[in-house]
């Protein structure tokens, strides 16, 4: 079973067997998942976990395309009496760790990505990119009969020519045709997996982004004007033309953008794209999209600081997501109540936003009632730790602790019993 944040929920079934570890009884649900061949091939402790959906390789992808590790870097001669300048001592430096550095010494493959991703060029008539030399003429250029073709405009020509390629939407085309550079033009597909992607079009680009809908979901256009033709009447835009073939009669459409931006953009990113969508398309159900997508506008909000109790909304994090669409709605010349949108209580109205967005997450997280009482089931060990650090935490003079031990043996229980009480 798959739970909401991509990663399984293991069966531990009791199978009546016990262990007795440090004078505690355990069972199979103490058992972390785990690979019995890597434990004896590498003789340490490895847990092993399958992720799997999209939430989770789109943190994953996150984490590993944010930048390089990087450290503070502060060298100073131990004389006693330093002045401490954080402009001159500070330097910006890349870390590269051991394993890292003989992994691109060797250069094995840093990633992989299969099947492959074929982006589809999306541009309105005439208005496609094209790229020449700064001192090529542009006369030439534009006279150039290789620039009126595009992987659009080539689809269209299979379309009117090839009866075969009538039957595919245009994401659907690069999985049976193949795109030629040099030719510039479409010929059929013998073998390698692929998949197309429409490259992306906002709702405030207008008729771009109607042409992409109009795109997915007609089959075989021979051309711009087939697609703006609907039973012998042209339509003048492609938002008329949308229209009239009933891809605008609900927000269908727009919940299409939505999943489709839920499978790569992050949860702030979502949260400006909503509000954009709430001013240019004027969706007929606000409150429906909002309690649809909630969880993702929210993600971030909720992702390990904010906990919900009984499995209830936070206020909090409900208040949090609707400031953060509020603001990119007045950005917009828009007010959030100009929308049927939960509204903002007056305690969070008039909540300072001076401070910075990390300072109030911190501020406003909601501690278990678990992590408070975990003070009084540490065992000595833990309870040394915990007195020593907090101790130094109240009295503002600082240290540097280094808490160790295997896996299993509370360090995490430990960490979220003194967060409880910082």
């Amino acid at each position: 079973m798959q739970g909401k944040d991509g990663y399984p929920i293991y069966r531990r079934r009791n199978d009546q067997k016990t262990v007795e570890v440090r004078n505690a009884h355990l069972n199979n649900q103490w058992v972390v998942p785990y690979n019995p061949y890597l434990l004896t091939r590498y003789n340490c402790h490895i847990n092993v976990k399958i992720c799997s959906g999209v939430q989770a390789v789109k943190y994953l992808y996150k984490y590993i395309y944010k930048g390089h590790d990087r450290v503070a870097v502060h060298i100073a001669h131990n004389d006693g009496n330093n002045i401490v300048d954080e402009i001159k001592t500070f330097q910006d430096a890349r870390w590269v760790s051991s394993q890292e550095a003989l992994w691109r010494i060797f250069e094995f493959n840093l990633n992989e990505i299969h099947p492959a991703v074929i982006n589809l060029q999306l541009h309105l008539p005439n208005k496609q990119f094209i790229t020449y030399w700064a001192n090529q003429d542009l006369r030439k250029v534009i006279a150039w009969d290789h620039i009126t073709k595009t992987m659009l405009t080539e689809y269209f020509t299979m379309c009117r020519n090839d009866p075969k390629a009538k039957a595919y939407l245009y994401r659907e085309f690069p999985e049976h045709y193949v795109w030629n550079k040099k030719d510039r033009c479409w010929y059929e597909r013998k073998q390698r997996e692929v998949i197309g992607r429409v490259n992306g079009a906002h709702p405030a680009e207008g008729e771009r982004y109607y042409l992409r809908l109009l795109l997915n979901h007609v089959r075989g256009p021979t051309s711009f004007e087939d697609l703006l033709t609907i039973d012998c009447v042209r339509s003048s835009t492609f938002k008329e033309a949308a229209q009239r073939r009933g891809l605008l009669e609900s927000d269908k459409s727009i919940s299409e953008c939505l999943n489709e931006a839920i499978t790569f953009s992050m949860p702030y990113a979502l949260r400006r794209l909503f509000a954009t969508i709430l001013v240019h398309c004027e969706p007929t159900d606000v409150r429906k999209l909002w309690n649809s997508y909630f969880d993702a506008l929210s993600e971030d909000f909720k992702r390990g600081n904010f906990k919900c109790r009984g499995g209830k909304l936070g206020e909090s994090i409900q208040a949090k997501t609707l400031k953060s669409i509020k603001f990119f709605l007045e950005s917009m010349g828009k007010k959030l109540t100009d929308y049927d949108l939960p509204q903002l209580s007056r305690q969070h109205k008039d909540k300072s936003n001076s401070d910075p967005r990390e300072i109030q997450d911190e501020m406003a997280v909601e501690i278990p009632e678990d992590d408070t009482n975990a003070e009084k089931n540490l065992n000595p060990e833990q309870q040394k730790a915990f007195s020593a650090i907090l101790d130094r935490v109240k009295s503002g003079n600082g240290g540097v602790f280094f808490v160790d031990g295997p896996g299993g043996t509370g360090k995490t229980y430990l960490y979220r019993a003194m967060l409880s009480h910082v």
